[in-house]
């Protein structure tokens, strides 16, 4: 399983639940843990949307490879 396909399995993991830094703290656990990954940032973004019933919140990342290649990826995550 890549890097991407966990970060997206953390992200299914909490969705529904609004636990954003619970979140971002095991994908920033999942990115230390990787050998492969030179270094990282995380980003998340509180003020997509909110209502009475639904917020909605953003988290990507940004991290190098060994081979010095960028990849950036990121998903939604709900508070029901």
């Amino acid at each position: 399983m890549g890097i991407e396909d966990k970060f997206y399995e953390i992200i299914e993991k909490y969705d529904g639940s609004g636990e954003i830094d619970e979140c971002v703290g095991e994908i920033e656990e999942m990115l230390n843990s990787n050998k492969d990954i030179l270094r990282y940032k995380t980003h998340s973004d509180t003020d997509v949307f909110d209502s009475c019933g639904l917020d909605i919140f953003y988290i990507s990342v940004s991290y190098v490879d060994r081979n010095n290649d960028l990849h950036i990826c990121g998903d939604r995550l709900t508070s029901c």
